[in-house]
């Protein structure tokens, strides 16, 4: 079961990265993986921005304590101890060291910002990117779609064409035959019954015809036998 379930997530996956690669889509899948890769760089530099700065701000910090001891030896120049002086020598070569510390600090500080606006500018533009293949991609499948929307009208059209003009008449001439079957058969079946009463009246009249003179015969017979009998009276 897991084994099936894990075949058709497989299946799915590629079904729709080979569907993404057919529309286009697969391009604006790049185009978001970079933005969130200059996103991710923005953050970043923001981070090395701050940490360069609180460097900076802490060597600035640290050559001003170092200024302010030494301004305060100087002004008690004329007590000073022979501690005095080693802490002096001291704390110029820490000015010194200090200085340059305090210019590489500003130096990354610039730099960082410089990454910043470096960071900022790319995913602006990873932005910008994003968006424009996104409409476009956006139009392209509006125009396929009405594209698909013309064509099932088309067809639709055809279909419609297809029954009125085909499988209507086929209708109207299977109806037709139907009829005209029905009509035959009654046609014949009363051409049947025609025939068979004109046999019947046929019949009837010619036993009528036999019985009138057959009638006919008796009255004549009886008609002479009657005048006979008159004769010999």
């Amino acid at each position: 079961m897991r084994r099936a379930g894990a075949a058709l997530l497989v299946g799915a996956s590629q079904a729709g990265a080979r569907l993404n690669e057919l529309t286009g889509y697969n391009v604006i899948e790049r185009l978001k993986a970079q933005v969130d890769e200059a996103d991710d760089g923005l953050a970043a530099a923001r981070a090395e921005l701050r940490a360069a700065k609180a460097l900076y701000e802490q060597r600035q910090a640290q050559h001003s304590d170092v200024q302010r001891q030494l301004m305060s030896l100087l002004q008690r120049k004329g007590s000073w101890a022979a501690a005095d002086v080693e802490r002096f020598a001291g704390l110029c070569r820490d000015e010194h060291g200090l200085e340059g510390g305090v210019a590489a600090a500003k130096a990354a500080y610039g730099s960082a910002a410089e990454g910043l606006e470096s960071a900022h500018a790319a995913l602006l533009r990873a932005i910008r990117e994003r968006y424009a293949a996104e409409t476009l991609w956006s139009d392209k499948i509006r125009r396929a779609s009405t594209w698909w929307t013309a064509g099932l009208m088309a067809l639709h059209l055809a279909s419609f064409m297809s029954v009125y003009l085909v499988m209507e008449p086929i209708k109207a001439a299977r109806l037709r035959d139907h009829v005209e079957g029905v009509l035959r058969a009654e046609l014949a079946a009363m051409g049947n019954s025609v025939a068979q009463l004109q046999v019947v009246t046929g019949a009837a009249a010619f036993a009528g015809a036999a019985l009138g003179v057959g009638l006919a015969l008796a009255l004549s017979s009886a008609a002479g036998s009657s005048g006979g009998a008159a004769n010999s009276g």
